[in-house]
């Protein structure tokens, strides 16, 4: 078989709730502002993301693999609308997240196991709702293995 199949490919994906599959040509530039997660791609790694559902002003949690493999075209992952955006993505196997909600003075602090919380289904789903729109953060809390996460990097692994 040729090389070509093994190529390594980057995954990218937005706040506007898009992802986009990149080669690895290290002339591509991703927008910091635009891009919430990048790391090497894995199609095996199940991704698991919280987003804003604006129409129902609640947040929604969904895991998911990939299942496209077109290069340079952005999919939409999250439900279509405006105001909708990634609030957190990971594709840590067993991913803990602290949610915070009510009152930023004094807000109620709850951890969150999305790998048992939310079932794993196709990246179209809408996902499960796993908070209203009083979140003030998800922020996640378990280590990947491979790196300790500092100043709260958006960089999965990458080599």
């Amino acid at each position: 078989m040729g090389s070509f199949q093994n190529e390594d490919k980057i995954i990218v994906f937005y706040k506007n709730g898009t992802y986009e599959l990149t080669n690895f040509e290290l002339t591509n530039r991703y927008d910091p502002e635009e891009a919430v997660y990048i790391e090497k791609f894995n199609p095996e790694k199940i991704v698991s993301a919280i987003y804003f559902d604006a129409d129902k002003k609640q947040f929604n949690a969904k895991r998911f693999k990939i299942e496209t493999l077109t290069l340079n075209n952005k999919f939409s992952f999250i439900k279509e609308g405006a105001k909708n955006y990634t609030e957190l993505v990971t594709t840590q196997a067993e991913p803990l997240v602290l949610l915070k909600t009510g009152k930023k003075r004094d807000p109620e602090e709850e951890e969150v196991a999305l790998h048992d919380y939310v079932e794993v289904t196709g990246w179209r789903t809408v996902g499960t709702r796993i908070a209203g729109d009083d979140l003030i953060s998800a922020e996640l809390l378990t280590e990947d293995e491979e790196e300790e996460a500092e100043d709260g990097q958006v960089q999965g692994e990458l080599f």
